[in-house]
């Protein structure tokens, strides 16, 4: 995960993947197995947020949690994500199998700053009106 880290830009998009282990009873899954084994070859993507770099310089995740959105440390996130692991799988209830990080454009303000001017981001509303940023 830190060589993930270290590529993280703020902005970014994370898609959090998640899954439900296949029954063991169902199946015996040999050590080392793929995640698609283990998994019955299902995941999904069950949330998602943007990453930050957190005032402590540490990669965060900005989310939506009831109540209210909040930020968070990734790896809190993480720690959070697979306490009791062994319940969650007795319960039938997903687990987190890993992340998907995307990134729309290198450099997004750079490329505002060449279409809006150097007041960029600018948002213009349907009346044509300036948003108030």
């Amino acid at each position: 995960m830190e060589r993930a880290k270290a590529g993280l830009r703020d902005g970014d998009f994370v898609n959090v993947v998640r899954g439900l282990r296949r029954a063991q009873s169902s199946r015996v899954v040999k050590k080392g197995a793929a995640p698609s084994e283990i998994f019955g070859g299902s995941a999904w993507v069950g949330h998602v947020g943007l990453i930050v770099r957190g005032d402590d310089g540490d990669v965060h995740m900005i989310h939506s949690s009831e109540p209210t959105v909040r930020e968070e440390p990734l790896d809190e996130y993480i720690d959070r994500s697979t306490e009791d692991l062994a319940s969650r799988d007795a319960e039938g209830k997903a687990r987190l199998l890993g992340f998907k990080f995307l990134r729309l454009r290198d450099n997004p303000m750079e490329r505002l700053q060449a279409v809006d001017g150097p007041e960029a981001p600018r948002v213009t509303l349907p009346s044509g009106d300036q948003a108030p940023l």
